[in-house]
């Protein structure tokens, strides 16, 4: 699984699986991400864990979006499969910055996608299609469209 998204700033912004990343057993997928002057140069950048302020990493199919929303750097927009909510960062994913976790009506699913509405900065909409086995097998479609001006930034 590996994602990219433009940031605000101009640079590119890549996520992906690290299997057996520190912490995580071999079977378990750490998120990651890279930050890159462009989308070809990605291989040298140093990549870092996705860990929400209040500790919790993500894991497991990481998917990025952006959106001119939410102050001067916009918002960087990730989820996994591992929760149901959004992390979001509002300052160009510099490091040392916080992802916030914040819950949506989306279920967890593998791989769910992302995407900002054309013309729509603060609309998301989010869509699933459960989780793969052994762990799931209720695999249903759903949407979700979430409106980020709810979100406290």
């Amino acid at each position: 699984m590996f994602t990219t998204a433009q940031l605000a700033n101009g640079s590119w912004i890549a996520t992906y699986e690290y299997g057996g990343a520190p912490g995580f057993s071999s079977y378990q997928f750490a998120a990651y991400y890279k930050i890159a002057a462009d989308p070809l140069s990605f291989g040298a950048s140093t990549g870092y864990p996705v860990i929400a302020s209040d500790g919790t990493q993500m894991f497991s199919s990481p998917y990025v979006v952006t959106s001119s929303y939410g102050g001067k750097h916009g918002s960087v927009i990730m989820n996994a499969a591992s929760s149901g909510a959004v992390y979001v960062n509002t300052q160009g994913a510099a490091l040392g910055s916080h992802w916030v976790a914040y819950a949506t009506p989306q279920p967890s699913a593998y791989t769910r996608n992302l995407r900002v509405l054309q013309g729509r900065p603060k609309w998301l909409m989010i869509t699933g299609a459960g989780i793969l086995p052994p762990a799931g097998g209720n695999n249903k479609v759903s949407t979700s469209v979430v409106d980020l001006s709810m979100i406290e930034y």
